[in-house]
């Protein structure tokens, strides 16, 4: 989740110079698509996730959610590699950072949501009591921003640097990438306390974005045509699988169209950049800011498609579309603004 910065090149497994440093194309064009893909998956301008009366944007979504989540984690995973376990910083001074950059985010928007709540009761779903608060701040089991789980499993993911660090000196990241897989698999998913089961769900795919960081799997890969078919194909007949239950088990499902999404979403953004480098690049330095801020104003379309859309039904796609602009582009203004003009607030905004 975090901005695009010069980054060390990578793809030879071993540790490059900092003055080896280039822009990461392929990556940046990559975090622009998945915060893309977020923001389509948070529209729901009726309220109901994959509502049967619109069947295109409920396909949509069902697809978006099968590994939109899993490709942040990804991501975060390649990042972590190349800017801490790549270089000897401290434990300390990792936690330190991580803590700074999401730990305050999730703090400010946590209490403003709170605030939101409780100014305007009638529009939330769920109130704030006092069973709410311990579960926000002592126990991290829920959120009234609901997609605050994402920092907290993030969080403490990366809390367990001493034990990535271990791995990576003795090449075992791939061995810890295959024990988190049966992890996954089969830890419980009903504890919400500290986001366990998120943690564990995702502890794949974060471990899997070490590997691939650590020996250059994407750099080899991800732009060979058979790998994009591969993936893609395998991406399709997963996501038909899901709807079967009964022929595959639905974590299994689950956890395999996740990496097939990942691999395609990888290759897809790798011959991107080869057309065009620049894709994404109006809002694709502020993927962490879109992530904390767009889904208020996805809100507010939603609202306002509950309030005249049975007026006509132009107005889904015409709403639909001006919620993904809305929800890229409001916060991308925002961030400049406050980069300009009010360089204290940088900081709760994760800039």
């Amino acid at each position: 989740m975090n901005s695009p910065v010069p980054f060390p090149t990578v793809g030879t497994g071993r540790k490059t110079p900092a003055r080896d440093r280039e822009r990461i194309e392929w990556l940046e064009v990559l975090q622009g698509f998945s915060m893309l893909l977020v923001v389509i998956g948070h529209i729901s301008l009726s309220n109901i996730a994959f509502n049967p009366d619109y069947p295109f944007t409920a396909a949509l979504e069902r697809i978006i959610y099968s590994f939109h989540m899993p490709l942040f984690i990804f991501i975060s995973g390649w990042l972590f590699q190349l800017t801490c376990l790549s270089s000897d910083r401290h434990y300390r001074s990792v936690m330190k950072r991580k803590l700074s950059r999401l730990g305050i985010p999730f703090l400010v928007f946590t209490v403003v949501t709170i605030g939101l709540k409780l100014a305007f009761p009638g529009l939330m779903h769920r109130q704030v009591d006092t069973e709410e608060l311990l579960n926000t701040f002592v126990l991290f089991s829920s959120n009234p921003l609901g997609e605050m789980w994402f920092l907290i499993t993030l969080l403490i993911l990366m809390a367990a640097f001493p034990l990535y660090r271990w791995l990576d000196r003795h090449s075992a990241l791939i061995w810890g990438c295959c024990v988190a897989v049966p992890i996954a698999l089969f830890f419980p998913d009903d504890i919400m306390v500290f986001q366990l089961s998120k943690v564990m769900g995702m502890l794949p795919y974060f471990v899997a974005g070490l590997v691939c960081c650590r020996y250059g799997v994407i750099e080899r890969y991800a732009s060979n045509p058979i790998f994009f078919t591969v993936c893609g194909s395998l991406f399709i007949l997963c996501n038909v699988l899901q709807l079967y239950p009964d022929i595959v088990p639905v974590r299994t499902a689950t956890l395999v169209g996740s990496f097939l999404g990942i691999g395609l979403s990888i290759s897809v953004c790798s011959f991107i950049t080869r057309l065009n480098p620049a894709t994404f690049s109006s809002f694709r330095r502020y993927t962490f800011q879109i992530f904390l801020l767009g889904i208020f104003f996805q809100m507010a379309v939603r609202y306002i498609y509950g309030a005249i859309g049975h007026l006509s039904p132009l107005l889904y796609p015409l709403l639909f579309i001006i919620s993904i602009i809305a929800g890229l582009y409001t916060p991308v203004v925002i961030a400049k603004t406050v980069e300009r003009y009010f360089p204290r607030l940088k900081l709760p905004l994760g800039l």
